[in-house]
C-alpha cells in the first residue's frame, strides 16, 4: 500500500509515527506533501526540524495531480480546511480507485467565531459525505463532531497524534516527596487557552493540607494580564512564569511536575497531554480538549462548569505529590499512544478488522 499523508507544514510530532509506518511490511511506500516548510515563528517557539527516514517528504507543486491506483490511500489533514492540500483533494474524478480519508481535530466551537466555524463545517459536510471513505478523528471529541454532521454514513474512526516511539520514552526519575504539589503548564498564553479561568480556580481553594506551587512555559500576548490577575486573585507568589524552551528541554520540567493543567477553552488536541504522561505527570483537562480521552475521568475539567475546577483541583491537592508507582502507571498509560500503537491502529482501520467507534 501506498500511503500519502497531506497536511499544511512537516511536524516532528509525525516522525516516529511515520518512520515507523515507512518500515512496515504492509506499506511500500509514505509521502509526505505539505504546503510549506516548517514556518520560522514554530522555530521561534521551540519545533525541531522533523528528521523523516524512508519517508518522501516534499511540497506540493502548482496544479498537483494525485496519483490514483487501488494501491493508493490518501490522507488529508483538516476538512477542507487548508486551501493547497484540499485543491488537490478537488482533482480526483469521479471515478477514483485510490481511498480517501480526512485526518482531523473537531473544530474550536468556542464564542461568536466557534459558531460560524460550525457552520462552515457543517457544511463542508454535506459536499464531503460522498467523497469521503472515512474520516480518522482526534479523540471521541472529534468521533462526536464528525458523526454529527456527516450527511451519509461515512465511517468515522478514533484516531490520535501518535507520537514517539516507545524506545524513545524517557527514563524516569525518582523524587524525593515533599509537602508541595507541583502543577505545571505548557503552551502559548492566549485567551483561548483558558489560563485566566485557571487562575481563578487555584485562587478558590483556600487551605490545604498540602501547599501548591504553579510554573507557566511559555510566551504570549495575554502574559502581562495574567501575572496582573495573578496579583489581584493574591495567589502571584506561588506562580513562576518561564519563557518558550526548544521542545528538547521541555522534558525536565515534566519531570519534576505532578500534574500537568491545560485549561483550554478549545484546542483541537493537545500534545502536551501525552507529552506529560510519558514523564509520568497526571494531566488535569479540559473537556474542550481531543485528548481529553487521556486523562482520568476525575481529573477531567468540564469546560462548561467552572465552578466544579476547584474541587477538581482540591482532589489532586489532597493526593498529594505523586509516587514513584504512580508516575510508572500514568508513563504505562501513555503507550497506547504511541507511534506503534498509530501503526497497528491505521492497519486495524485499513483491513477492516477494526469496527467504527
Amino acid at each position: 500500500m501506498h500511503l500519502v499523508f497531506w497536511q499544511p507544514i512537516p511536524s516532528f510530532h509525525q516522525e516516529g509515527f511515520l518512520n515507523l509506518l515507512a518500515r512496515a511490511d504492509w506499506v511500500q511506500s509514505v509521502t509526505l506533501k505539505v504546503e510549506q516548510d516548517l514556518l520560522a515563528d514554530f522555530q521561534k517557539s521551540g519545533w525541531p526540524a522533523p528528521r523523516f527516514e524512508g519517508v518522501c517528504c516534499e511540497r506540493i507543486k502548482p496544479n498537483e495531480q494525485p496519483q490514483d491506483s487501488a494501491q493508493h490511500l490518501h490522507i488529508f489533514t483538516g476538512f477542507k480546511t487548508h486551501g493547497t492540500l484540499w485543491e488537490v483533494f478537488g482533482r480526483f474524478s469521479r471515478q477514483r480507485k485510490s481511498r480517501v480519508f480526512a485526518y482531523a481535530e473537531a473544530p474550536s466551537q468556542y464564542g461568536y467565531a466557534g459558531y460560524l466555524r460550525w457552520l462552515k463545517y457543517r457544511w463542508n459536510g454535506y459536499s464531503l459525505s460522498a467523497q469521503l471513505d472515512g474520516v480518522l478523528a482526534l479523540g471521541q471529541r472529534g468521533v462526536d463532531f464528525y458523526s454529527s454532521i456527516l450527511r451519509r454514513r461515512v465511517p468515522v474512526y478514533r484516531f490520535a497524534y501518535y507520537d514517539q516511539p516507545l524506545s524513545e520514552f524517557p527514563e524516569l526519575m525518582h523524587l524525593e516527596q515533599n509537602s508541595k504539589v507541583q502543577f505545571l503548564y505548557v503552551g502559548r498564553l492566549i485567551s483561548l487557552k483558558g489560563l485566566d479561568r485557571m487562575l481563578r480556580a487555584f485562587a478558590a481553594l483556600g487551605d490545604q493540607e498540602y501547599d501548591w506551587h504553579l510554573t507557566l512555559l511559555g510566551e504570549g500576548p495575554v502574559r502581562r494580564k495574567l501575572q496582573l490577575l495573578a496579583e489581584r486573585l493574591g495567589i502571584a507568589a506561588k506562580i513562576e512564569w518561564h519563557a518558550t524552551v526548544p521542545a528538547g528541554e521541555v522534558g525536565a520540567y515534566y519531570a519534576v511536575a505532578d500534574y500537568l493543567i491545560q485549561p483550554s477553552r478549545a484546542d483541537g488536541w493537545g500534545m502536551t497531554i501525552p507529552e506529560s504522561l510519558r514523564h509520568g505527570c497526571q494531566p488535569i483537562v479540559s473537556t474542550a480538549c481531543g485528548a481529553a480521552d487521556l486523562a482520568l475521568d476525575s481529573f477531567k475539567l468540564p469546560t462548561e462548569a467552572e465552578r466544579m475546577w476547584p474541587t477538581i483541583l482540591s482532589d489532586a491537592l489532597r493526593l498529594g505529590p505523586l509516587t514513584d508507582l504512580q508516575r510508572r502507571e500514568n508513563r504505562k498509560r501513555a503507550e497506547a499512544y504511541t507511534a506503534e500503537a498509530g501503526v497497528d491502529r491505521l492497519k486495524s482501520i485499513l483491513t477492516g478488522s477494526m469496527s467504527d467507534d
